[in-house]
């Protein structure tokens, strides 16, 4: 099953942007992403939902020397 949801909104961030995801147990077509300005709409949709926010990780750091990625 596949889902297209519109943008919220036009701003022009983009995916490089996200800092949030908000998770609906049982529900994976309810899942949203949010930049850090809307934190706060990101945490009152997951307390509406009964969601958990998931922080995304930093940018990856550049490979070291041998190829590899450094933790």
């Amino acid at each position: 099953m596949r889902i297209r949801q519109s943008r919220r909104c036009a701003d022009t961030s983009g995916i490089s942007d996200l800092t949030a995801l908000v998770t609906v147990p049982g529900r994976p077509d309810a899942v949203r992403a949010f930049t850090e300005a809307e934190a706060g709409e990101a945490a009152r949709y997951a307390a509406d939902t009964g969601g958990n926010i998931v922080a995304l990780p930093p940018p990856a750091q550049p490979p070291d020397h041998g190829g590899q990625v450094s933790p």
